[in-house]
């Protein structure tokens, strides 16, 4: 276990510095679990294999040690996370599901169609009206239209703040499989699932998984260890995001996407009130000047006052309010839609 431990404290770890437009310059953490695919099956096997004796090392071994997977390996191992494992595989089973119809659907509605129009003066020839030619007609050409959709990236990032937690989480985790498995299914489509959250006094960062890079059963795994718990600093997050380069800009060959789930407005230590939600706004902005089209989704009740705040920082037109977690099927349906769009 000692040699597993000093691994994950030699993770691979970017640092921002974000906030510093409002006086409030942070650090953020920036954790590139997608490259981590061993480390995190490690983890998975320990939690699948616990017994006493590794549970009471692991609590005395230093707890910088917890980071990359918040906690996941201490904070009462025994007593949640082992019965744990077996409620959260049921939610990424049924994601799996869900992702399977969503991808078939999007699968058929992607392909490229072909429409050929007939008996033209211009355009290729048409061997079928040939032998016609000599009669007076002139119209022996075709013409062949190909209608193929743009190549798509989206980056699906999520509030891993404390209050996400239970109904909420547990929505979002099966929405984000099967967000994962229906790109998996579809050729030119890709995907980047991103937490937000706060490490200590410091902004934090998941890169949970990148399609390009992992196979599903990454994000499988991970989903298996990550756990929604701390502050919200949203908008020090996708300025560390941007700085890092981590959301992909919309070109002529590949539109881009950007969903955000969140359940509160934008707070940690030393960061907080009106000029947190300002500074959001502006990273927001960034965001829709690489021509990525964002949309937020906020889980609460659109009656309080946390919803227009939430409106504020992602524009009116692209916040949506799910009272009941259970609808968070209305982002893939969402998005479903866009995608089908020309």
């Amino acid at each position: 276990l000692g040699k597993k431990l000093k691994k994950i404290q030699n993770a691979d770890i970017d640092v921002q510095k974000a906030g510093t437009e409002n006086g409030k310059s942070k650090d953020v953490l920036i954790y590139n679990i997608y490259k981590m695919e061993a480390i995190v099956s490690e983890l998975v096997h320990l939690k699948e294999t616990y017994n006493e004796s590794d549970a009471y090392e692991l609590r005395s071994k230093n707890k910088n040690a917890q980071v990359v997977l918040q906690e996941s390996l201490t904070n009462g191992f025994k007593d949640y996370y082992r019965g744990n494992l077996v409620y959260r595989g049921q939610l990424i089973q049924k994601g799996m599901e869900v992702g399977a119809m969503l991808g078939k659907k999007m699968l058929t509605r992607r392909e490229d169609r072909q429409l050929i129009t007939n008996r033209l003066r211009t355009g290729k020839i048409d061997a079928r009206r040939i032998a016609h030619a000599g009669y007076g007609i002139e119209t022996v050409f075709n013409q062949i239209n190909i209608d193929t959709y743009k190549n798509a990236n989206i980056h699906l990032t999520i509030d891993a703040s404390g209050s996400m937690n239970g109904e909420r989480w547990d929505n979002t985790v099966k929405m984000s499989i099967a967000l994962a498995k229906a790109v998996s299914m579809i050729k030119g489509l890709e995907i980047q699932i991103s937490g937000r959250e706060t490490e200590g006094s410091n902004a934090a960062v998941g890169m949970l998984y990148d399609s390009r890079v992992n196979k599903l059963i990454h994000l499988v795994n991970v989903f298996k260890c990550y756990e929604a718990r701390s502050m919200t600093p949203e908008g020090l997050c996708l300025e560390g995001m941007l700085k890092n380069n981590l959301f992909v800009p919309q070109t002529q060959d590949c539109d881009s996407y950007m969903i955000n789930i969140c359940d509160g407005a934008p707070g940690m230590d030393g960061y907080g009130g009106w000029s947190a939600i300002e500074h959001t706004k502006g990273q927001v902005k960034k965001i829709n000047n690489l021509g990525i089209n964002h949309i937020g989704y906020f889980f609460g009740d659109s009656q309080y006052g946390g919803f227009g705040n939430f409106k504020n920082m992602y524009g009116v037109k692209q916040s949506i309010a799910l009272k009941d977690a259970n609808n968070a099927t209305e982002i893939a349906k969402h998005l479903n839609k866009e995608l089908m769009s020309k």
